[in-house]
């Protein structure tokens, strides 16, 4: 009899010790509640070590698990010491041994999470002092390669002062008051007044810094024509503005009167362009055409072979026509693959041209 409850007590403690393990309180005092019901004697406690796992739950979280243990625990104690000295003895060095376990557990874990509070602070200190070593260091080279960046700019464009170099200014008029107030007609509409405001500055700037400005009252009607010739096109105005600003040359004509408001308001932007721009569009406009040009190299044979430094230009083939030797030619592969090439002469002097194989 007494081996089977000490079986059956071990079996309470397995299934205990599962559900500590899970954290299923309420399964712990349900086998509580039965250990309470079983005929406890000192050797079954003994046998079984059911006293050493009770009494750790002493100290566990849930407080009806902690409860319940401390009672069984007590009541034990009780029984032990009922049963005699030798059997005190037992249940109470188990008793013990599990109480100073779960102490030493108890000390164990306080001092892990101790050594780990104390590591966090050290590796925290560690960054801080590794940050504070390493930002002046960070900002050094910062300051190093900003300033081979300057010095390669300034070596690819001059500063003045350290500054960067300033962009070109268009150059400025003062525009009189007396000026701006010839602008004015009665009935004439803010936004009409604005516009001759604009077109006038435009119009007072002199063509270099070297020029003097033009006539202020010219500039004033030259304005005033300009705007009753757009009548209103609001739009267009800012593309006039822009390239009369830009067309020095321009901006005189309508002044002085050589290119009539009526003639600049019908110009397209193509042509209001300045010389040097026109210029630059139509070499643009032609390098394009020669680039889809399939006989450039042969109209431009002189040009080549004057930058290459070919001085004896004639070719192998002799013309027919006109018994010149400056000739060019290619092959190409017109027959079979075991017949020879066929060859195409031009001739660069009268622009015959002729095969043979």
């Amino acid at each position: 009899m007494s081996q089977t409850a000490a079986r059956e007590v071990a079996e309470l403690r397995d299934a205990m010790e599962k559900a500590v393990t899970k954290a299923d309180a309420p399964r712990v005092c349900d086998i509580l509640s039965q250990l309470e019901k079983v005929d406890m004697t000192v050797d079954i406690m003994a046998e079984s070590k059911i006293g050493s796992a009770v009494s750790k739950l002493r100290k566990h979280a849930d407080s009806r698990v902690a409860g319940q243990a401390k009672a069984l625990v007590k009541v034990w104690k009780q029984l032990a010491q009922a049963a005699g000295v030798e059997g005190s003895n037992r249940a109470q060095e188990a008793l013990t041994a599990a109480s100073a376990a779960a102490d030493a557990a108890t000390v164990a874990a306080a001092a892990a999470a101790a050594a780990a509070t104390a590591a966090t602070a050290a590796v925290s200190a560690s960054a801080e002092q590794k940050l504070r070593v390493q930002a002046p260091v960070e900002k050094a080279l910062k300051d190093l390669r900003r300033g081979s960046t300057d010095s390669f700019v300034s070596d690819a464009s001059p500063r003045v002062g350290g500054a960067k170099p300033a962009k070109a200014q268009t150059p400025k008029a003062t525009v009189s008051a007396a000026h701006m107030a010839s602008l004015q007609e009665d009935g004439l509409l803010p936004n009409r007044l604005k516009m001759r405001q604009k077109f006038l500055e435009i119009f007072v700037l002199p063509e270099d810094d070297e020029s003097a400005a033009p006539d202020g009252q010219l500039a004033a009607e030259a304005a005033c024509g300009v705007e009753r010739e757009l009548n209103a096109k609001f739009p267009f105005v800012r593309q006039l503005l822009f390239n009369l600003k830009k067309n020095a040359a321009l901006r005189s004509d309508v002044v002085h009167g050589a290119v009539p408001c009526g003639a600049l308001i019908a110009m397209s932007p193509t042509e209001m362009l300045s010389a040097a721009k026109r210029q630059a569009m139509e070499a643009q406009a032609q390098d394009l055409v020669d680039a889809r040009r399939m006989d450039w190299a042969e109209k431009n044979q002189d040009e080549i072979n004057k930058q290459c430094g070919i001085t004896n230009m004639e070719g192998m083939f002799e013309c027919g026509r006109c018994k010149s030797k400056k000739t060019h030619y290619y092959q190409k592969q017109t027959r079979s693959a075991d017949e020879p090439m066929t060859t195409f002469v031009t001739c660069l002097h009268c622009g015959k041209k002729w095969r043979f194989c």
